[in-house]
């Protein structure tokens, strides 16, 4: 691996070119080494005194967008005391986000790159917020189901939002009104739908417990106000 100069100006305005580009370009797939030199001024082959190649700046404009994601999606969830609410404006932010910036959703998402050359640094930073998912949506459903099952369900309603959302920004939905709205519906009505078919969580007395929003990803903290 190149000895990178993370701390200059030139890398990062490789990896700020690379983002503007995906957003402007909706995606990775219509990017290439030679646009974002031309875009920040400088040769192509400079790249390689700050990358392992154009591979290598993917992968680091990849842990750049995890940033701006994890960053975006948990602001203000810690001003809410009750629990339906702040998962609901946990799962709104998700869903503005990916309207507001269908290139990094896709890009973070869907994008064809070997995500197998990412960094241990960056593929924890997608299993943090992935488990702050799991762990905001077990603190509301805790009193009725058990965490695995939780857990489960969880699962599905990430993969029935990313479904929703990538049909729509690839285009591949019928144009409507009001799309934040209709998922949102839907989700409340998956988490009614868990919690009435699910057998009481017995195994914790939670009852008594009142809300607290689980603690945000460590890596978004230095992004926050």
């Amino acid at each position: 691996m190149k000895n990178k100069k993370s701390g200059t100006d030139t890398y990062n305005r490789y990896i700020d070119g690379m983002l503007e580009l995906i957003s402007e370009k909706g995606g990775l797939s219509d990017v290439n080494l030679r646009m974002v030199s031309k875009k920040i001024g400088c040769a192509h082959t400079n790249a390689y005194n700050y990358f392992d190649g154009y591979e290598g700046l993917i992968f680091e404009s990849y842990d750049r967008a995890l940033d701006i994601y994890g960053s975006a999606v948990v602001k203000d969830l810690d001003q809410f005391s009750d629990g339906q609410e702040c998962f609901e404006r946990f799962v709104q932010n998700i869903i503005m986000f990916a309207l507001n910036n269908p290139g990094y959703y896709r890009f973070i998402g869907s994008d064809d790159f070997n995500i197998q050359g990412l960094s241990e640094k960056t593929i924890m930073k997608a299993i943090q917020l992935k488990q702050f998912f799991l762990d905001i949506f077990y603190a509301v459903v805790k009193i009725n189901i058990e965490r695995e099952e939780s857990d489960v369900n969880a699962n599905i309603i990430m993969a029935y939002l990313d479904g929703e959302l990538f049909n729509i920004i690839n285009k591949r939905a019928f144009p409507e009104d009001q799309v934040e709205k209709r998922i949102m519906e839907y989700t409340r009505k998956l988490m009614k739908m868990f919690v009435s078919q699910a057998i009481p969580n017995e195994s914790n007395d939670t009852r008594d417990e009142s809300f607290s929003c689980p603690d945000y990803p460590e890596y978004v903290l230095e992004y926050l106000d």
